[in-house]
């Protein structure tokens, strides 16, 4: 049992295993059985791996218990955590106090808890929405986004979650926004995403762009011929595949190479950011380009 729980074992465990509690006393005594918190030990040597620090912690705080919050992002390899203590939620009302341990009293789901290499832990889905609780919208947005490249980030089991909540929960608002660029919308996108950032350029005071037109034997979504400057309007409906993402590159480097600068913004950023978009527009078109700059040469 230990040698698949990285050395450490439990008394619940010694116990189911059969061994009386005088016979626990008597290993711990000859050091067979090392404490590394009330109730839990280090079998043969106290010299664990990282994966045996956090189960020791997980089984000290009890049945149910599972590491969650920013514990739980690292173990998933979503963002590192830096605390002194591991985070854990726990099913009772109060818990036991644990030295390490940074416990939440709260109630999980079912569907909300799994095995990660042997360790308790909260599913992707939960986690997320448990660093929304605690962590800035920037940095829910950097965990969604490495769910996403780790292809850990299941919107179904997100969305289960969220509707579990009641409507203001802590969170809440914030999770939506970092997931609003990978949420699956309606066929027309790209239509209602372009009309905002035409809006959005209107509102700036910017020439009006063309639409659709083609360049270089390309469609682009918005074009500044003049000032030689190309926005395409990335949806994750329509550029997360791979052929679309190859397809994409290959046209920006046409593109490129005939003088014109590309740039690309999302529906999050047309919609959560129009000051910073608004913004970076202006410089460009006021930058003469690639190909006007030579020619004044």
């Amino acid at each position: 049992m230990a040698q698949a729980q990285f050395g450490v074992v439990s008394r619940a465990q010694l116990v189911e295993c059969g061994l009386s509690e005088t016979t626990i006393a008597a290993r711990v005594r000859a050091r067979r059985l090392i404490r590394v918190h009330r109730g839990v030990y280090a079998v043969g040597h106290a010299a664990l791996r990282p994966e045996g620090l956090r189960l020791a912690v997980v089984l000290a705080c009890g049945p149910g218990a599972v590491l969650s919050h920013q514990s739980a992002a690292e173990w998933w390899g979503l963002r590192p955590h830096h605390g002194t203590r591991f985070e854990l939620t726990t099913t009772g009302q109060h818990g036991r106090a644990v030295a390490g341990a940074r416990p939440y009293h709260r109630a999980l789901d079912p569907s909300e808890r799994t095995v990660r290499e042997g360790v308790p832990v909260t599913t992707v889905a939960r986690t997320l929405l448990d660093l929304a609780t605690v962590l800035t919208a920037g940095h829910v947005a950097r965990a969604v986004e490495r769910a996403e490249e780790l292809r850990l980030l299941d919107l179904r089991e997100v969305e289960a979650v969220v509707a579990r909540q009641p409507p203001r929960a802590r969170g809440l608002r914030r999770l939506r926004t970092a997931l609003a660029d990978f949420v699956p919308v309606a066929e027309d996108t790209r239509s209602e995403l372009e009309r905002l950032a035409l809006e959005l350029v209107a509102r700036a005071r910017l020439p009006r762009p063309s639409a659709n037109a083609t360049v270089e034997g390309h469609c682009v979504d918005l074009l500044w011929r003049r000032q030689r400057v190309v926005v395409e309007l990335d949806s994750r409906r329509h550029h997360l595949n791979p052929a679309s993402f190859e397809r994409d590159r290959r046209r920006d480097a046409d593109l490129a190479a005939a003088g014109y600068r590309v740039v690309r913004f999302t529906w999050r950023q047309v919609v959560g950011e129009p000051v910073r978009v608004a913004d970076v527009l202006t410089r460009m078109l006021r930058t003469p380009g690639a190909r006007r700059t030579r020619a004044r040469g």
